[in-house]
């Protein structure tokens, strides 16, 4: 992982998955990796002094993200871009620091929580990053780490190369507080854990935290059979291959609510 710009590291974070992330608030301040693999996506962080980055493939412009979330949710939010598919081979991505942001935001901060590599057939492996000094910012926290998640080989008939098949599931999680079998507004539960693993050797492929509405979107890249879990209540569902788009909910009766939610 290279760095251009004055990039720091938080290491206090306890939502992010390796506690720690890199933050700047440096203008034209990006990251760059050089992978192997048939798709990528970048974990971040949303918060409401934070601002605009691009993302970039093979120096070609993927996306735009506006990281700016509204200052009610004082506790931050971490999501992910789209999964991009390519043809398997190697690859350089950049995230690039935009001197823009949301006219609401009270700051133009960034901050990456991970890049997330899929490898057609091998398995996977972590990719380590240089450790910074640790630095206090009072913003969410999500983390430095890139992560190397495994993906099924694609069926090639050519030696042409295909990008993978994107498989995309979603899930509300809700609190039906009034039995009426609905997940209605204000009753999804925040902060669960939802992953979405090969089903025939349960490795994990993706995974995600609920959102204020009970709400997680999952994406993955491959054509093998998957299965959608919930840990917390050991649940799960599965996942005909190469489907997108699929959608479930899962609703905690009135007389089975925990007594706290993690």
């Amino acid at each position: 992982m290279q760095r251009a710009g004055a990039w720091q590291l938080y290491t206090s974070s306890y939502r992010s998955i390796a506690r720690r992330y890199l933050y700047t608030d440096t203008s034209g301040a990006r990251l760059s990796l050089r992978f192997q693999g048939a798709a990528a996506r970048v974990r971040y962080a949303r918060f409401y002094t934070y601002g605009v980055f691009e993302v970039r493939l093979d120096s070609q412009t993927v996306t735009t993200v506006d990281s700016y979330l509204s200052k009610t949710s004082l506790n931050g939010d971490f999501v992910t871009t789209d999964v991009f598919g390519l043809a398997n081979g190697w690859h350089t991505l950049e995230v690039v620091r935009l001197d823009r942001r949301n006219p609401d935001s009270s700051g133009g901060f960034i901050a990456i929580d991970g890049i997330d590599v899929y490898q057609a057939g091998i398995s996977p492996t972590d990719v380590p990053l240089v450790q910074l000094t640790p630095t206090f910012t009072p913003s969410p926290a999500p983390v430095q780490r890139v992560q190397v998640l495994i993906a099924p080989p694609t069926v090639q008939p050519t030696p042409t190369l295909i990008a993978p098949a994107l498989v995309s599931v979603s899930l509300t999680i809700a609190y039906d507080a009034n039995g009426n079998k609905i997940a209605d507004p204000f009753e999804g539960v925040h902060g669960l854990t939802v992953q979405l693993v090969a089903a025939d050797t349960n490795r994990i492929v993706a995974s995600g935290l609920t959102d204020s509405q009970g709400y997680v979107r999952l994406q993955t890249a491959g054509s093998a059979p998957l299965r959608l879990l919930v840990p917390y209540f050991n649940r799960f569902w599965d996942v005909p291959p190469r489907a997108s788009g699929t959608q479930i909910t899962l609703l905690i009766p009135p007389a089975n609510r925990p007594a706290l939610i993690p």
